[in-house]
């Protein structure tokens, strides 16, 4: 009976302590579950920190903001990884805690997307603004500079190439200005290629060919003038210079070859017409010279004929003829030279005229010349 008692007691012992050990592992169970919740409330937070940061380094328009800094972007992707490795690993007893952890894991692998992509998009803007000689994209600000000097179609092609391939939003303000940027980059290359090839055409082995044309000059100075790379256009504008000097050289060789034409020409001329006036000159003396000699008259007057002769010492010193010449019937010969009185019928009955000697010229009536004609 004693012996039944004793185990009685045993047994009762053992399932007291096997409840007070079923009470205390459900307590420290409860401590655990309550311990990781507190832990996954902090990886929660440090998740929404995260990615309010992230959200700070954009802005609306998906422009990065200036306070964004690789090394901030690095830092918040080493920490969500490693909330993401111990989650992971973790078991979890609890329904409601591990929905709690896998929700927590999904968030953490969207912001390492939204990290990992605002990291391409921050390595991408710099790759881009290095295609120009100054910066294209700051924060929210987009210029089109001059193209870098090394900039080439290949280095285009492979950026273009990377860009698509990076998952970016196409519908953002920023993407949009990066293709703009893209093909005004694009652009000014075209111009520079164009620029070359016109100013290679007037080269032979570095030497400027014969005869280039003062039109294709002006036609490849024109493509150079558009180019935006003051360092490419200033190269390109050296090598023209060299051929604007021949063509310069050639101009002024071909005036002066036309004003020795012209001089020579206008030379000749002078020459032609100074013989024209000589021969017109000795043909108007003969023609006066044959009129003289065969004129011969006396002064008369009313139409009648007289002649007289005088002289000294019985020498006869002049002869006067009569003629009926002239339009009002006056005519005079002293020496045998002859003087034509030209009478203007229009005065009236031939009462007034003019008388030539020697080029001399006098008018009145015919008595105001006798005195003309008398020794």
């Amino acid at each position: 009976m004693k012996r039944s008692k004793k185990g009685l007691i045993i047994i009762i012992t053992m399932i007291g302590l096997l409840a007070i050990a079923g009470t205390t592992y459900g307590i420290v169970q409860h401590q655990n579950d309550q311990r990781l919740a507190e832990q996954l409330k902090g990886a929660e937070d440090e998740v929404r920190a995260s990615s309010e940061e992230l959200d700070s380094y954009l802005g609306e328009q998906g422009f990065m903001t200036k306070e964004l800094e690789i090394e901030q972007i690095e830092t918040i992707t080493t920490n969500l990884v490693l909330l993401q490795t111990n989650y992971s690993d973790m078991a979890i007893r609890k329904d409601t805690l591990k929905e709690t952890a896998d929700q927590l894991l999904h968030n953490i692998a969207t912001l390492l997307e939204r990290a990992d992509l605002l990291l391409s998009q921050h390595i991408q803007q710099e790759a881009l603004n290095q295609f120009f000689v100054e910066a294209a994209i700051t924060e929210d600000e987009v210029t089109a500079p001059a193209i870098a000097e090394d900039l080439d179609h290949n280095k285009l092609e492979a950026y273009k190439k990377a860009l698509a391939q990076q998952g970016f939003d196409e519908e953002t303000a920023w993407y949009q200005a990066v293709t703009q940027l893209l093909a005004e980059a694009s652009e000014q290359l075209d111009q520079i290629d164009t620029a070359e090839a016109a100013v290679t055409l007037f080269f032979d082995k570095n030497e400027v060919k014969a005869d280039p044309s003062r039109d294709d000059y002006n036609a490849t100075k024109a493509y150079i003038d558009l180019i935006r790379n003051e360092a490419v256009k200033e190269e390109l504008a050296a090598k023209l210079g060299r051929v604007l000097t021949v063509i310069e050289e050639k101009e002024a060789e071909a005036r002066r070859l036309a004003e020795e034409k012209a001089k020579r020409e206008a030379e000749a001329l002078a020459l032609a017409q100074a013989e024209q006036a000589r021969q017109q000159s000795a043909q108007a003396s003969s023609s006066g010279s044959s009129a003289s000699s065969s004129s011969e008259g006396s002064f008369s007057s009313s139409g009648s004929n007289s002649s007289s002769s005088r002289g000294n010492g019985g020498t006869d010193s002049s002869k006067s003829t009569e003629s009926g010449g002239g339009s009002n019937g006056w005519v005079q010969t002293v020496n045998d030279e002859v003087i034509k009185l030209a009478c203007d019928e229009s005065l009236g009955n031939g009462t007034k005229g003019c008388a030539t000697y020697n080029s001399w010229r006098k008018t009145g009536t015919p008595e105001d010349f006798k005195d003309l004609f008398e020794d």
